[in-house]
């Protein structure tokens, strides 16, 4: 019972700040210093409407390895060349299974 009344007295503390302890924040774009960063969306292709510079999806195995020493670049480089196409850098992530 006193931990729930310390955790209000604390709460209610907090959210009763005073009006000069605020600071306000003026609108500034965002710095393109580090464009790696921030939300990524899967590689398809279609409008997304927030702002990024990187694309996700997955390469499967089964894909790209034909055989014990045989392997077939193309899905990666069409996945490659639809991602820098629309201007953006990839990050994929390999999986057993064959892309969705």
């Amino acid at each position: 019972m006193i931990r729930l009344f310390v955790f209000i007295v604390l709460i209610t503390h907090s959210i009763s700040a005073r009006s000069d302890d605020l600071i306000e924040l003026e609108y500034a774009p965002s710095p393109v210093a580090n464009p790696l960063k921030g939300l990524v969306p899967y590689a398809s292709g279609t409008n997304v409407h927030f702002p990024h510079s990187m694309e996700f999806s997955y390469v499967g195995f089964a894909e790209l390895m034909k055989g014990y020493d045989e392997f077939d670049w193309r899905p990666m480089e069409n996945l490659l060349d639809g991602i820098a196409g629309r201007g953006h850098q990839a990050v994929w992530m390999h999986t057993n299974q064959r892309s969705r």
